[in-house]
């Protein structure tokens, strides 16, 4: 998972969880969930969920790591842009190794304090989710591999309602780009009408143009005749 830091408000962060073992058991589930996170005491926590026996080990053994390096050199340096702590130094992966047995060892003769664990850095955190998923399949699920997502009721506290869990697809596929209006293609009806009252308006232009008048029959003389109510022709005049 991550996290994003803010003095000013809670620390977003995320998780990711894996069970099973895809393919060979036939069947994994991979669950992620968003939220903010919120620091569990420690001492409270030990007595219903133990915490990581081995990750206690490593951040005391990288404690007292950095601590001798500060002790011989003067200084913790290197560090790469993130703050963290490089082993650059020849030698600096076998003292870390040493350390690590060291406090191991010190752990299972239950003389590792938990001031000790609590100064070198160790902290529990508890997430609190506004969004789980879970993404479960196996080789034999003939429609592949199903995904499923709940979300929390917007504005609801850590009790809150949730929504109503959602099938979404098992892996995510851009949406198609929306066609504009002017490029949808016209029924060939809707086409020849548009193509005729083209044809009729570029005639009727270019008649205007040359002066004639489009619409009534022209005499011999080039002049257009008229037709009055008896629906005789006028004459050529």
């Amino acid at each position: 998972g991550g996290a994003a830091a803010s003095s000013a408000g809670p620390i977003v962060a995320s998780l990711c969880y894996l069970a099973g073992n895809y393919p060979d058991a036939g069947f994994e589930e991979q669950w992620r969930a968003e939220g903010i996170i919120e620091e569990v005491d420690v001492a409270a926590l030990a007595a219903i969920a133990p915490p990581d026996a081995d990750l206690q080990v490593q951040i005391v053994a990288s404690a007292a790591f950095a601590e001798e390096r500060a002790v011989t050199t003067g200084s913790t340096e290197p560090f790469d842009q993130s703050g963290r702590l490089l082993l650059t130094a020849h030698g600096d992966d076998k003292k870390l190794e040493k350390g690590v047995t060291a406090t191991a060892r010190r752990q299972k003769q239950g003389i590792l304090p938990l001031g000790e664990i609590l100064q070198a850095g160790f902290r529990a955190y508890r997430l609190v989710p506004w969004r789980v998923e879970i993404l479960e399949g196996g080789p034999t699920w003939a429609q592949g591999p199903m995904r499923h997502e709940w979300r929390k009721v917007e504005g609801n506290g850590d009790e809150g309602s949730w929504l109503v869990p959602a099938r979404i697809l098992p892996y995510n596929v851009p949406p198609p780009a929306p066609t504009p209006p002017n490029l949808v293609p016209a029924p060939l009806s809707v086409a020849v009408a548009i193509a005729a009252t083209t044809a009729t308006a570029t005639a009727a232009a270019a008649a205007a143009a040359a002066g004639v008048v489009v619409g009534k029959p022209m005499s011999r003389t080039g002049k257009p005749c008229e037709y009055h109510h008896r629906g005789a022709p006028g004459s050529d005049a």
